[in-house]
């Protein structure tokens, strides 16, 4: 247990680290930046909790709780970061 809660603080912290990231919420408070929706911009949401990521009209982006879904444009940052595109809505 003690292993998990200091791998995960290392994950918020660089996650929190990074430019990219406007913020995310992981102290329960419900004022959440999230990206504007641009023109022809595709936004993928992210699970941080299965580290899976989704197009935004993706019904199973629909089902992952508020406090566990981040939004980004940033494809290369969730590829980085080892996130995994979900099997249904994005063909690799």
């Amino acid at each position: 247990m003690k292993r998990f809660l200091a791998l995960m603080f290392i994950f918020v912290l660089l996650l929190s680290s990074c430019s990219t990231l406007e913020h995310i919420d992981v102290e329960g408070d419900e004022t959440k930046s999230q990206p504007v929706h641009e023109s022809g911009d595709v936004i993928y949401v992210a699970n941080l909790n299965t580290r899976s990521y989704h197009t935004e009209g993706c019904y199973l982006a629909a089902r992952i709780k508020e406090e566990n879904k981040w939004e980004t444009f940033d494809l290369d940052f969730l590829i980085s970061r080892e996130f995994t595109p979900c099997k249904r809505c994005i063909k690799e």
